[in-house]
């Protein structure tokens, strides 16, 4: 069943979860109540309460837009991929994982122009990790996307990715 509720400003989608008696019932991503939906936004659990208030960042932003991986190559959505698997890494580190995965040699003209890209965007934060090595952490939307593009693989249908 789907229904219109509201987040912020913008009205959005949020599906209601079946019922069950099951110990396994989900909770609300942001309270932590029993979860009676999805909310499409961030593709997670919530409940009706939370459904219908402003969903706050950890950082203390607002949702506000959903990220558009889709608009990403492959390469980037990779990186994404390392960063929210490892946590926080230096681009060297960030390399290495690449270079295992593709079993190729990954350059640096190659990976540091989408490193910012990335920052740029907002998928992914900078930060220095001392005076001469830069660190790089996904943000919460870069995690938002990532979570509704593998939803929407798993599903198999198309969604606003």
């Amino acid at each position: 069943m789907t229904s219109e509720t509201t987040v912020g400003q913008e009205p959005h989608e949020r599906l209601d979860a079946p019922t069950t008696e099951s110990s396994d019932v989900a909770e609300c991503t942001l309270c932590g109540a029993r979860a009676d939906g999805l909310d499409t936004r961030i593709s997670a659990a919530v409940c009706s309460r939370c459904a219908n208030q402003p969903i706050v960042l950890a950082d203390g932003g607002i949702v506000e837009e959903r990220p558009r991986l889709a608009n990403l190559s492959a390469f980037q959505r990779d990186i994404l991929w390392v960063l929210n698997h490892n946590g926080a890494l230096k681009g060297l580190a960030i390399k290495s994982k690449l270079q295992d995965y593709y079993d190729d040699e990954v350059n640096h003209g190659q990976l540091y122009p989408n490193l910012d890209q990335l920052v740029e965007e907002g998928y992914v934060e900078k930060g220095e990790r001392d005076k001469r090595t830069n660190e790089y952490r996904i943000t919460a939307d870069g995690k938002q996307a990532l979570s509704r593009r593998r939803t929407w693989t798993e599903a198999g249908e198309v969604t606003d990715v």
